[in-house]
């Protein structure tokens, strides 16, 4: 006879609530004094607009088939 988890737990759920906290703390701290970009927000060329990758890169951006490496 299996046991299935249960993920209704008060405690884990006002942990999650903790995490949750926290993490809008930390991510609003840091967009409140995060330097603006020198050259404003406007896009800018960049240095593979003139190669074979900048079209496949685009279209990936756009499909949303990227993933962030966390750098």
């Amino acid at each position: 006879m299996s046991v299935t988890p249960s993920f209704r737990e008060p405690v884990a759920a006002r942990a999650g609530g903790y995490v949750l906290v926290v993490a809008t703390a930390l991510v609003a701290v840091g967009l409140l004094f995060h330097p603006v970009p020198a050259g404003g927000f406007e896009e800018r060329p960049s240095v593979l607009q003139n190669t074979p990758w900048w079209g496949p890169i685009h279209v990936a951006i756009a499909a949303g088939t990227t993933h962030s490496t966390g750098c």
